[in-house]
């Protein structure tokens, strides 16, 4: 059996031809098999769309999608058959495209106390403005943000009690596409 308190760790980025950007999370099934994970995404306007599961060949499995929409999607995963911890996890779907700001990654929409939660955010050619980010939540959660140097900024928090927690993500003082974001926050 796998995992079933820890699920989805990582969400990158990949950069395709495609009109939208595609995602891509990882995550472990411990001794699982990949048949035991199944998953669904619902799209904005209610379509359904099967994701591909890849094996990683080291206890884990990445879970691809191509949306086809903008918006907000959600990504049903279940382990034999029933809904995993946390599940449906939330996440924004935006266009591949320079000149505005994003963020992506798993610390948006999960996470568990006493544990990091990051996500990243791209600027890439969004011109100048300064980029605040707020996280508040049933406990102060201390943020740490790393410059790339790159055009993106990588941020992690570490929220130390369990609820829901909104992430504000503003570039010159205006909200980013899906902000504020709202992240579950499981306990241990």
């Amino acid at each position: 059996a796998g995992d079933t308190n820890k699920y989805i760790r990582t969400q990158t980025e990949s950069v395709t031809t495609g009109q939208y950007r595609p995602v891509d999370f990882r995550l472990p099934v411990g001794g699982g098999k990949l048949s035991d994970i199944t998953a669904l995404i619902r799209t904005p306007i209610g379509k359904f769309h099967t994701p591909l599961i890849d094996d990683n060949q080291d206890g884990t499995v990445s879970i691809k999608y191509q949306p086809s929409e903008i918006g907000l999607h959600e990504l049903d995963v279940f382990y034999q058959g029933q809904p995993i911890a946390g599940s449906p996890f939330k996440f924004h779907v935006d266009q591949v495209q320079t000149g505005y700001v994003t963020a992506y990654g798993p610390g948006l929409s999960h996470g568990a106390c006493n544990e990091s939660c990051s996500f990243r955010i791209v600027t890439k050619d969004a011109g100048s403005g300064g980029l605040s980010v707020a996280v508040e939540g049933s406990s102060k959660a201390e943020i740490q943000c790393k410059d790339n140097k790159d055009g993106t900024c990588d941020v992690t928090y570490w929220p130390t009690a369990p609820g829901e927690y909104t992430i504000t993500v503003k570039f010159a003082d205006k909200h980013i596409v899906g902000s504020p974001f709202t992240a579950k926050i499981t306990g241990l």
